[in-house]
């Protein structure tokens, strides 16, 4: 039951990070590399919208977080997977 739950959890980590990482990259790259600026409302009080490129570095730094906390989860899933495997055989690491 231990195991059920933690590769659940782990796979639905991946999942959300994966989608976020995916929606927060793919926004920086419209608003900095296509220029599609003109649905978002710049210059309005909230800092993260104040300048295209604010918004932008904004989106970068969450996709890259994203992005690292989704390889860490692969990597720890894998890295578990092998432990329990060869704890299951008797093999020496």
């Amino acid at each position: 039951m231990k195991r059920l739950l933690s590769t659940i959890i782990g796979v639905s980590l991946i999942i959300v990070c994966g989608l976020f990482s995916y929606i927060t990259l793919s926004e920086w790259y419209e608003v900095k590399y296509d220029i599609q600026t003109a649905v978002y409302p710049f210059g309005n009080s909230d800092s993260f919208y104040s300048t295209a490129d604010q918004y932008a570095t904004a989106n970068l730094v969450w996709g890259i977080l994203f992005l690292i906390v989704l390889f860490l989860c692969i990597y720890f899933m894998i890295k578990s997977f092998k432990l329990k495997k060869n704890s299951i055989t008797g093999a020496s690491l």
